[in-house]
């Protein structure tokens, strides 16, 4: 792969000032890959069950998150972001608001 693109650390460290710390030494390390954007098409999953949801996010690429109530196997998807349809990164996490309401 081409730079910039590739495996990649990122690492420091340094002394607090003052506070709790103050006086101590804080290190840091993040490692991680840079790659080139590609471009995924995020799928429709309002009126899914979660279940299904879940699976066609998967697929597509990217990270389902799911936010609500206590939801079972019946609960249906109500609200998604981002939007189906949208373009977004590959691995781009798509929060989905859950109900157990009957559906409209």
């Amino acid at each position: 792969m081409p730079e910039p693109f590739g495996n990649v650390t990122l690492f420091d460290s340094g002394e607090f000032i003052g506070g709790f710390l103050g006086g101590n030494t804080g290190n840091l390390k993040v490692q991680g890959r840079i790659r080139p954007w590609m471009p995924v098409t995020v799928p429709y999953c309002i009126t899914l069950f979660w279940t299904e949801a879940r699976d066609e996010v998967i697929a597509a690429d990217l990270l389902p998150e799911f936010y609500g109530a206590n939801f079972g196997p019946t609960s249906w998807v109500a609200h998604q972001s981002p939007a189906g349809g949208a373009i977004v990164q590959l691995g781009t996490t798509v929060s989905m608001g859950v109900s157990d309401a009957e559906q409209p």
